[in-house]
């Protein structure tokens, strides 16, 4: 006479529960939060060096003789044209700190910002219930003893 195994499937059930976590701050976060960008130190230096070559220039770029009037113009024009150079060179600088400025808070509240996280998971899944009639406690029992001599 054969054994007939019983099985029953037990329903599955997961149960998960989410919440939203801040990481902690750590010095490097704190460091970074601190940290200002600046313009480009060396604009003044450089727009000023050139001022001062062009007072100082001695050449005539028209190739002739030139009133003081024409030269005091050139002068001019040269500095106006100079002074926008430099507001140029300054408001670029001033954008690139202000992109600078933008990533590092995009990058902060990306580093410090709430994570959803589970916080819960519980649930049991399905098992096969054996029969236990004689031959089948019979099998398992022969089936464990002989695993031990192995």
């Amino acid at each position: 006479m054969g054994s007939k195994s019983k099985t029953q499937q037990l329903p599955f059930e997961s149960n998960k529960q989410y919440g939203w976590m801040t990481p902690p701050d750590t010095a490097d976060i704190t460091a970074y939060r601190g940290w200002n960008p600046q313009t480009d130190p060396t604009i003044p230096y450089q727009f000023g060096m050139r001022r001062q070559q062009l007072e100082r220039s001695m050449s005539n770029p028209l190739g002739s003789y030139t009133t003081p009037e024409m030269r005091e113009a050139q002068q001019r024009a040269g500095m106006e044209s100079l002074g926008q150079e430099e507001s140029q060179a300054r408001r670029a600088a001033q954008f690139d700190l202000n992109t600078l400025e933008g990533q590092k808070r995009a990058n902060l509240a990306q580093m410090t910002g709430p994570q959803l996280v589970n916080t819960k998971d519980s649930g049991y899944q399905s098992q096969v219930k054996q029969g236990s009639g004689f031959w089948g406690s019979l099998l398992s029992g022969g089936a464990s003893a002989a695993m031990k001599f192995i």
